[in-house]
């Protein structure tokens, strides 16, 4: 793919761009990975709660919940501050507030993060970011427990409403290979109670790029809030798992697929006819075994 059809990596490389460009000009002494992880955490508080934007005075609070370790007293917190505010991605207004300069690249920090954190990113994210000495970028984030999953990636449905577009970056992200502890999570739920909607959203994703094994095993796992195609689940199993707060998209056939099945059936009717052998029967095969 192509780096202008991968949406995903017009960000990557330019987010890289941009924060390079503050240590070029010595404007900044946290690091990358320092950057990053913050831009992603607040990105995802925004994505979740709505809010879109932080006032400046909040931002300490913030800071020191991700780098308290870090921090020895509150001058050097204060230096914190100052970086993270204007040497990142944050742009003030006049009544105080920061926010990212478009949302979009608040939601593509939080497909960056849970895709990390379900450990499936592909090489260009995994290495492209940069630190002052053009050293490797090491990453803030590694493959998390189920329990810690279940806190970020299965807060909300991935599906459903504001994390649409979050959906859409993270099948860009993935790695080729990266799809197989996805499976592997998504399996290893059945061994779990509270995993909040972290198997729909593994599960959406999987059926958003047909990579669902065959025979995938998704029988009394809680999907509420899932979206599945119809294409993609043809070789589930599902038992225990439909309801009403399962999507499946295009569950009934085309007119043009109906009226294949039926003039294949007339067919096949007036075939048993000539040959004055039985007739196909309209029921399935279990209730022909119940009628008989």
């Amino acid at each position: 793919m192509s780096l202008l059809a991968n949406q995903a990596q017009v960000y990557l490389y330019a987010t890289n761009k941009l924060l390079l460009r503050n240590i070029d000009n010595q404007r900044t002494f946290t690091t990358t990975a320092d950057k990053l992880f913050f831009l992603c955490e607040l990105a995802w508080h925004m994505i979740e709660s709505g809010e879109l934007r932080i006032h400046y005075k909040d931002i300490p609070d913030r800071i020191q919940q991700h780098f308290g370790e870090k921090i020895k007293d509150a001058h050097e917190l204060d230096h914190w501050d100052f970086d993270l505010r204007n040497q990142t991605l944050l742009r003030p207004d006049l009544s105080g507030y920061y926010e990212f300069s478009h949302k979009s690249l608040a939601e593509y920090f939080v497909a960056f993060k849970f895709a990390a954190e379900l450990g499936c990113l592909s090489e260009p994210f995994l290495e492209t970011y940069r630190e002052e000495d053009a050293q490797q970028c090491e990453l803030p984030y590694e493959k998390k427990t189920i329990t810690e999953l279940a806190k970020t990636v299965g807060v909300q449905p991935i599906a459903q409403g504001n994390l649409r577009p979050v959906r859409e970056f993270m099948s860009l992200m993935v790695a080729e290979d990266g799809w197989d502890p996805m499976v592997e999570t998504l399996l290893d739920l059945h061994d779990h109670n509270d995993y909040g909607y972290l198997a729909s959203t593994i599960a959406t994703m999987l059926s958003d790029t047909a990579k669902f094994p065959r025979d995938c095993d998704l029988c009394n796992l809680d999907l509420k809030g899932v979206q599945l195609k119809w294409s993609s689940i043809s070789e589930l199993r599902l038992n225990g798992v439909l309801s009403d707060d399962v999507q499946i998209s295009h569950m009934v056939a085309t007119a043009r697929q109906q009226n294949r099945n039926v003039l294949e059936l007339l067919t096949a009717c007036c075939s048993a006819r000539l040959d004055d052998s039985a007739a196909p029967s309209l029921l399935p095969a279990t209730a022909e075994v119940a009628a008989a």
